[in-house]
């Protein structure tokens, strides 16, 4: 079993949320990344994004966060994720993001889409949606078990 520990970041722009997409996969996710040994969560996904993509955001409210679990290869991946708004008022979804990983492309989605687009872990499509009607109230938490 592999466990990863992460911090990721919801940013929305006019209806439109900020995706990962792994080239070679149908399914997005947050943007975001692993969290090192003795590094706040927010801090984390400040320079997940600064590496993968010379984004300057500001880690803002604490969503909530959400258990993730996955086989790949044979191996059992569980995620434990830490969730937060992204604050960078410099980018809007009419701005296109280059990747500094070449496996690795930003896409700006339209919010009634994420099904189509498989944001996982799935429990995050609803919260999304939530975000942007700004109708989430309290704390979010979710567990999903091996897809």
């Amino acid at each position: 079993m592999t466990f990863h520990y992460t911090a990721r970041g919801i940013l929305i722009s006019d209806g439109h949320v900020l995706l990962v997409r792994v080239i070679s996969d149908d399914k997005t996710f947050l943007p975001g990344g692993h969290i090192d040994h003795a590094e706040p969560a927010p801090i984390a996904l400040e320079r997940e994004l600064m590496e993968e993509a010379c984004l300057s955001v500001k880690a803002g409210r604490f969503i909530g966060a959400v258990e993730n679990q996955w086989d790949a290869k044979g191996t059992i991946n569980v995620e434990s994720c830490m969730l937060f708004e992204l604050n960078c008022s410099s980018l809007s979804r009419s701005d296109p993001i280059q990747s500094n990983e070449a496996h690795l492309e930003y896409l700006w989605v339209p919010i009634q889409d994420l099904e189509m687009h498989q944001l996982y872990p799935k429990t995050l499509r609803d919260l999304v949606c939530q975000l942007d009607a700004s109708t989430l109230t309290s704390a979010f938490w979710a567990s999903e078990p091996l897809m």
